[in-house]
């Protein structure tokens, strides 16, 4: 269990830091500047992961449902051992195709007007691995797939090789390392994606459920936006000396607030980082956060 952990949680701690950069980056912030905890980047890799995970899962069971469905079908041919030999060279020589894909798509590129383009080369990993994998376990169950001549009477027998079966599980376990780190690749794309997405709906759609936000502060903080309003407090004996509105929460840290004025733009206006202190408060009013 210990081990699964600690193989699970470096990968959520990725798919949630490309997730928080994207989103971040939106709002022109640096994600790493703002002092999150892997915990926190654990949390945030939900929303990404959710989809790919469910959508992996499906089509794995439909792998592994038709895995016997060539066998099953040779079967009903009059020559078994060829059906089998022929879907063997179909799907290896697929494999090694789709495999080649990546080097040349790195090398060469894809318009950016082709659809997808972001998954071509991680998907064609992906899917040469799973093909060469199925080849791999289909001449693993079948010794007999290659018949090998049997050595003619008076010359010397071959020296023992190592076994097929031992041959297979390295081949497994190199085309499995492969497919998971193109898989990886996938999800990472897709959480950089869905954390564009979501940042930029959030401020098209003008912040809904983002509370709106008065900042009292002992000095002035210098919050400036559309329709900010910054108001000096002349009341005696009054701890806070400066009243700020017209911003919303838009997130928060364990040590400092992300404000936004209400009527923000991107690449137009700005995001306050305001640190937790003493010397401030900050009221949220849920109720008006349209």
């Amino acid at each position: 269990m210990a081990s699964q952990a600690a193989v699970l949680v470096p990968v959520l701690y990725y798919f949630g830091a490309v997730y928080a950069s994207a989103w971040y980056g939106y709002f022109g912030i640096d994600s790493k500047t703002l002092g999150y905890s892997v915990s926190d980047f654990v949390r945030r890799s939900m929303a990404p992961t959710f989809w790919p995970v469910i959508l992996g899962m499906v089509g794995l069971l439909v792998l592994l449902a038709a895995r016997h469905v060539p066998m099953m079908i040779a079967r009903r041919t009059h020559n078994e051992l060829r059906a089998l030999r022929i879907w063997y060279v179909l799907m290896s020589g697929s494999g090694v195709v789709l495999l080649a894909v990546a080097p040349l798509i790195r090398v060469f590129g894809v318009p950016p007007w082709f659809p997808l383009n972001n998954y071509l080369m991680p998907g064609s990993i992906v899917a040469g691995s799973i093909l060469l994998g199925y080849a791999t376990t289909l001449r693993s169950d079948r010794p007999d797939l290659w018949r090998t001549r049997q050595p003619q009477r008076g010359r010397l027998r071959p020296r023992r090789r190592e076994s097929p079966q031992s041959s297979a599980v390295v081949v497994m376990i190199a085309l499995f390392t492969l497919g998971l780190a193109g898989a990886i690749w996938i999800v990472g794309n897709f959480a950089a994606e869905k954390g564009l997405d979501d940042a930029r709906n959030l401020a098209e759609n003008r912040f809904p459920n983002v509370p709106s936000t008065v900042v009292w502060s002992v000095e002035g903080l210098g919050l400036l936006g559309p329709d900010v309003e910054a108001t000096p407090v002349d009341i005696p004996g009054e701890k806070y000396r400066y009243y700020y509105a017209g911003l919303r929460l838009l997130d928060q840290t364990a040590d400092a607030y992300i404000l936004i004025p209400q009527k923000w733009e991107a690449r137009r206006d700005r995001v306050f980082i305001v640190p937790r202190a003493d010397t401030i408060r900050i009221d949220l009013d849920a109720t008006h956060n349209n």
